[in-house]
């Protein structure tokens, strides 16, 4: 048998990348790529020009509250809550259709936490992705 995900077999990986974004709970980010190109890396899977990738990363960047000097850090000279933004930028920037969500709050202080439900909130409000999030804490998943 084989699992079908937007009518596609989930073999065809090039068609998920571009479909389905993810969220991962604490630090996913690649330690050898800066914040930008951990932010840029999937529209550079799908061959979008280096530097329209890297203006959407920026103004993704500005909306989410990451200084432009936070670019060139690596995700162990990031705090907590800004690698979990830039983390929630790499899995956002393509625009997928799908967004699944792994417990991304879990590793964030309380004032963190707050301000990055309140953020994904904000991003599913204004995108026509469906989310499915990951949690073990009630009143996050009725929110």
């Amino acid at each position: 048998g084989s699992v079908k995900i937007f009518n596609e077999t989930l073999s065809n990986n090039a068609f998920l990348r571009q479909k389905i974004g993810y969220i991962a709970q604490g630090n996913s980010l690649f330690p050898h790529l800066n914040a930008l190109q951990n932010m840029t890396f999937c529209l550079n899977l799908q061959g979008i020009n280096k530097q329209a990738a890297q203006k959407e990363a920026k103004a993704l960047a500005l909306k989410m509250g990451l200084d432009e000097s936070l670019m060139d850090k690596f995700p162990n000279e990031l705090s907590g809550g800004q690698a979990q933004r830039v983390g929630i930028i790499r899995g956002i920037i393509h625009r997928p259709e799908l967004i699944l969500l792994d417990e991304p709050f879990s590793a964030l202080d309380s004032l963190n936490r707050k301000n990055l439900q309140d953020l994904i909130k904000e991003i599913h409000q204004n995108s026509c992705a469906t989310f499915i999030m990951v949690t073990h804490d009630e009143s996050e998943a009725q929110k």
